[in-house]
């Protein structure tokens, strides 16, 4: 059995894939292979004005206006086997290739000026060949007990993905004197990522079941920066010490977990613990220093859930969990991405950890369900970037932790269905929002309300023809220094099935008002900055698909595919 699709876009956009198993009983053999040519043609516009805090008036402005092409060309292949040994026992194994490539070419005009003055103006170029490699795999061995739902399974995964930017930069000045800059970046990042989990479940009654287990996540990222730089094309290159550096990022946790989960006639319960010892070393190698961040944490977890009658169920809901930084946001040598925005992370920066309580009601027929809930948040050492003035009007943004987050708010999940012609489901939530960013010098409470929500809507318009629309809205969101302005998102799709589901035809459109853009608005004392970052959102693909064998069993109201990043 097996899948072989063609894909067609806009703009010179195609894809194409591959997908076969072969199952003659005590074996599966799987595989796919896939090819992608994509187009990102992205802009960006920055706006700033720079306020002099003595007279509290505007003393001048800087704007970027950019521009960047890529056309990347995509490879991914898998290869895999599952076996089964006898009844109980069974092993797998598996493994993935991906590779991308591309050229960025990037222009951006940086332009300055004092008292309606203009004080500097320089054409910012970037030539940038990348590639992306991934290699992983993964192996699992698992045992089946006698009884349901009775058995260990114990499963190890690896990645290695090394990536290269090659930048060449060219400033060309016009005021205040002409003259053209010369600069290259190297940037060689690498990750190693290793998993080991074993897991046991048992379910010990009709009603109640049992996990636990071990999990194991092994994390290194090294990165490599070397920049040269040089006065004219004809002068060599040398080497740029200020812009060098190198830093590895090692992390190892540790965690074991267990949860229980049992009914009694109306009520239900489901609690869990979750145990990490995490081991973080920070390297700056350049600097040959080490730091060391290592901590025991316990998550637990509790679900409860009581039936009123057989429509209505009461549910209620706590957890603690963490999000932690990763390579990029530890590393404290700058990224420049001109001589006027720095970007660099921050190897002291803490986990943010957050305690969720929801309380909720569910109510569901066979036609609908309909849940509402309201919920609390506390979020401390909440990852948060912070932009920061040099005396050399430089502006330098990093990832710092919050004092404190803490949000309350009502979240409505609406899904049902007319029969098979039509299904929806919407999500919303609106919360109240505080920060408290005092512990990073400035003020020390903002506060907002924030909403968001989600529709898809499926439509079979025929027994073979589906219809779906997908949208997303969100609401401003707080930072420290300003906010994120609202963003929103509709695609289109339809699905047209033939010859028995042999055949399947799909046409999807991206963001069809064009809308999606990234806005953000940082406002202090001493800047007021403005930045929107978009690209050509409206993406159109039409797909042809063809089932080998016997077509796999499909649900009506699968969502499609759509390109909504940025």
């Amino acid at each position: 059995n097996g899948t072989v699709s063609a894909n067609a876009g806009n703009h010179d956009r195609y894809n194409g894939s591959v997908n076969l198993n072969y199952n003659p009983g005590t074996y599966n053999i799987f595989g796919s292979y896939s090819i992608r040519k994509d187009e990102r043609n992205s802009f960006s516009v920055n706006r700033e004005s720079r306020i002099d805090t003595t007279t509290n008036r505007i003393s001048g402005h800087h704007n970027e206006d950019g521009k960047s092409y890529a056309r990347p060309l995509s490879h991914i292949a898998t290869l895999g086997l599952d076996y089964r040994l006898d009844g109980a026992n069974s092993f797998g194994v598996s493994g993935n290739y991906d590779y991308r490539s591309f050229t960025r070419t990037e222009t951006t005009t940086l332009t300055d000026d004092s008292s309606g003055v203009s004080t500097q103006q320089y054409n910012h170029l970037r030539h940038d060949p990348e590639y992306e490699e991934e290699t992983g795999g993964t192996a699992y061995f698992q045992h089946d007990f006698d009884g349901e739902d009775h058995m260990l399974r114990a499963e190890f995964t690896f990645s290695h993905q090394p990536e290269l930017e090659d930048n060449h930069y060219t400033d060309i000045y016009r005021i205040p004197l002409s003259s053209v800059q010369y600069y290259n970046m190297r940037i060689y990042q690498c990750d190693d990522q290793k998993q080991a989990t074993v897991e046991y479940t048992n379910q010990l009654t009709d009603n109640s079941t049992f996990e636990a287990g071990y999990a194991g996540d092994f994390n290194k990222r090294d990165m490599d920066f070397y920049s040269e730089k040089s006065s004219s094309s004809t002068e060599p290159f040398v080497m740029d010490p200020v812009k060098t550096n190198h830093f590895i990022y090692d992390e190892t946790i540790h965690a074991l977990f267990a949860t229980y989960e049992n009914s009694f006639g109306q009520f239900g319960f489901l609690g869990g613990l979750r145990a990490e010892q995490s081991l973080i070393n920070a390297n700056l190698v350049s600097r040959d220093s080490i730091i060391t961040n290592d901590y025991l944490k316990f998550y637990p977890t509790l679900h409860i859930s009581y039936k009123l009658d057989s429509l209505l169920e009461l549910q209620l809901n706590y957890s603690r969990r963490a999000n932690r930084p990763e390579g990029d946001d530890l590393n404290p040598f700058p990224e420049y991405q001109n001589l006027r925005n720095i970007r660099a992370g921050n190897p002291r920066l803490l986990s943010e950890f957050i305690h969720s309580v929801e309380f909720g009601i569910q109510w569901q027929n066979d036609n609908l369900t309909i849940v509402p809930s309201v919920f609390y948040r506390d979020k401390y050492n909440g990852l948060t970037r912070v932009t920061r003035q040099h005396p050399d009007s430089t502006l330098w943004t990093t990832m710092e932790n919050l004092a404190s987050d803490k949000s309350a708010g009502l979240e409505v999940v609406v899904s049902g269905n007319i029969g098979n012609s039509f299904s929806a489901n919407l999500s919303t939530n609106a919360f109240y929002e505080q920060i408290d960013a005092s512990n990073l010098g400035f003020s020390s409470n903002k506060s907002t309300v924030t909403w968001s929500g989600n529709l898809n809507c499926n439509m079979n318009l025929a027994t073979a023809t589906m219809l779906q629309i997908n949208s997303n809205y969100r609401s401003s969101r707080l930072t420290p220094q300003g906010k994120f302005k609202p963003s929103f998102v509709m695609n289109l799709g339809a699905r047209q099935d033939l010859f028995n589901d042999k055949l399947s035809l799909v046409l999807t459109v991206s963001d069809i008002w064009k809308t999606l853009k990234r806005e953000s608005n940082l406002d202090t004392p001493w800047l007021i900055q403005n930045t929107t970052n978009n690209r050509d959102t409206r993406i159109i693909y039409f797909g042809i698909t063809y089932h080998l064998g016997k077509p796999a069993k499909k649900s009506k109201d699968k969502s499609l595919q759509y390109d909504n990043g940025l």
